[in-house]
């Protein structure tokens, strides 16, 4: 496994200098992990929600969170071929409210997905150039701006991308509640159900009921936060043109670090791991489980008010290539 952590050398030395920053501070103003999205082409239409507190929600609240990725895949085994070369802005809106007195929290959140050739090409080529990262196999072959998102199965067309059109994803709805809360640690479990809303043959959605839940946990010392969660997921099955395949539960992973600054501000950085929903023949786009980073920040900008920032990359020569983050919770 081939881990590209030289492309983040310098928010790694960011890593290592938050604590010494953040120890200085004597009010913590913890905000959360950043929702980053998962947008491998085969995990991206499946249920797997993006990392969150296990606060509940103490108010009726919303978010926007936009994701924006830079996708390129080239492969096949004996049953996919993928060709993808594009890519895809999902914003997702959330809505939050307590129920009884506080105990548990009930949520939804609808994502809205636009394929297209994009703007990000040349920066990532300049930026793994410049950083002395390798690009993907066969990605020189092609040139900026160009679109394609295709994917095969046994040989026929599954899947086939609409550039340029606005459709929906599957819709999430959920119920959280507290497993613990002491003074420095929250524990919370969350039960989802996603519903296929989406456009299962254009990439956006299953078209299939979804189910599944996580753990969660942070722990909080002198402005320093630690989030982690495990979740298992149920897909059932994946819908395409004329087909359906069978997949296998995902299990999902994650580590995250919050430090916080000042005015307001905290520095994130966070691991994901997600096994594959596909048995494939051998270590490939459809078999490798999905492993990533993301660095950023967030902002407080008011009571239960926050923005944040974020760059994530792929660490195992998945895809996508890059994703930019941008959110507001109000």
């Amino acid at each position: 496994m081939s881990l590209s952590f030289r492309s983040a050398w310098f928010l790694w030395l960011l890593l290592l200098l938050a604590p010494s920053i953040s120890a200085a501070q004597d009010d913590s103003s913890l905000a959360g992990p950043l929702r980053s999205r998962n947008h491998h082409p085969i995990f991206m239409n499946l249920l797997n929600p993006p990392p969150e507190s296990p606060l509940l929600a103490q108010v009726f609240s919303w978010e926007v969170a936009v994701n924006h990725s830079n996708i390129f895949a080239m492969g096949a085994n004996e049953n996919w071929y993928i060709h993808m070369d594009k890519e895809i802005t999902e914003s997702d809106i959330l809505l939050r409210a307590p129920l009884a007195q506080g105990k548990y929290e009930i949520g939804a959140e609808m994502p809205i997905m636009v394929s297209s050739a994009g703007f990000l090409d040349p920066l990532v080529r300049t930026y793994h150039a410049t950083v002395g990262v390798p690009g993907y196999d066969w990605q020189d072959h092609f040139p900026d701006g160009f679109y394609v998102d295709k994917l095969y199965y046994h040989h026929h067309i599954f899947i086939l991308g609409r550039q340029n059109s606005i459709l929906p994803g599957d819709a999430t709805f959920w119920l959280k509640g507290s497993a613990a809360q002491r003074e420095n640690l929250l524990a919370a479990w969350q039960l989802f159900i996603q519903v296929p809303t989406g456009v299962a043959d254009a990439g956006t959605g299953s078209g299939n009921w979804e189910f599944g839940g996580r753990a969660m946990g942070r722990l909080e010392y002198r402005g320093l936060g630690i989030y982690s969660s495990l979740g298992l997921y149920f897909p059932g099955m994946l819908k395409g043109k004329g087909a359906s395949v069978t997949l296998l539960p995902i299990y999902s992973g994650f580590l995250g670090f919050e430090w916080t600054l000042w005015g307001g501000w905290a520095f994130l950085a966070q691991f994901t791991y997600t096994s594959s929903p596909l048995d494939g023949q051998g270590y490939d786009y459809f078999s490798k489980p999905w492993i990533d980073s993301t660095f950023g920040f967030k902002r407080v900008i008011g009571p239960g008010k926050t923005m944040g920032l974020a760059l994530s990359e792929n660490l195992n020569q998945t895809s996508p290539d890059f994703t930019i983050h941008i959110s507001l919770a109000m």
